[in-house]
């Protein structure tokens, strides 16, 4: 211990034990408040096909094409919007979303964008969407 500390607890002894139950009351209400502010979080997952030119077929190979998907929600209270970019196999996961009713946009360079509304979100849980997110070239 320094010289200055030995010094408070001989004239003091008690001092030293205040601060540091001060400092564990500190710590235990940080602790409290931080638990109470939590919210029920959960995700959204899906999958991108793209329109491939000059076949109408659809593909999952995003590998060329920057593609994100935005997270807009929930209805009905404080509005959030999350986004992520769409991984090379068309696959996407929107994390840290509070429960409620989302609505999903996703745009690509080149493609029309596509809209997917009325998407749950519950705690603790990754919402998939149903069907592939189809995307349709657009004409010039």
């Amino acid at each position: 211990m320094s010289s200055e500390i030995k010094r408070v607890v001989r004239k003091n002894p008690r001092r030293l034990i205040v601060t540091w139950e001060l400092i564990l009351l500190k710590l235990l209400l940080l602790a409290m408040v931080g638990v109470y502010l939590e919210h029920p979080v959960g995700s959204v997952s899906g999958r991108i096909s793209l329109e491939q030119e000059g076949f109408g077929i659809q593909t999952y190979n995003i590998k060329d094409n920057k593609v994100y998907a935005m997270a807009f929600g929930p209805r009905g209270g404080a509005s959030l919007e999350r986004g992520v970019w769409i991984n090379n196999d068309g696959t996407f996961r929107i994390d840290q979303l509070p429960k409620g009713e989302y609505q999903i946009k996703v745009r690509a360079t080149g493609y029309a964008t596509e809209y997917v509304n009325g998407l749950f979100v519950e705690d603790g849980k990754v919402s998939t969407i149903a069907k592939p997110v189809r995307m349709a070239l657009v004409e010039p």
